[in-house]
């Protein structure tokens, strides 16, 4: 299972924070972070599955994280996150 939180609402070209889970926990697995068919960047799980990154959008965007095919979480992606962005 993976999650993602991210704010629902940001302005135009601000640096915001997404955080996330992966269960069941393990460290150094990496996840791509992609949103409206484009990859953002790509993080790196803790020893508790968590993760976190920065990202900047310039419009609306729902955003995923996709956990690659492993053995045990055959290519995981969490639920959506909208992230509507304003005017700056």
């Amino acid at each position: 299972r993976v999650t993602l939180d991210a704010p629902a609402s940001v302005r135009r070209g601000q640096t915001f924070v997404v955080t996330g889970r992966v269960t069941p926990a393990g460290p150094r697995r990496v996840v791509t972070l992609a949103g409206d068919g484009k990859t953002f960047t790509t993080l790196t799980t803790r020893a508790d599955g968590s993760f976190s990154g920065r990202v900047r959008l310039q419009m609306r965007t729902t955003l995923s994280v996709v956990l690659p095919d492993t053995a045990t979480l055959d290519g995981a992606v969490s639920g959506p996150r909208v992230v509507r962005v304003g005017r700056s």
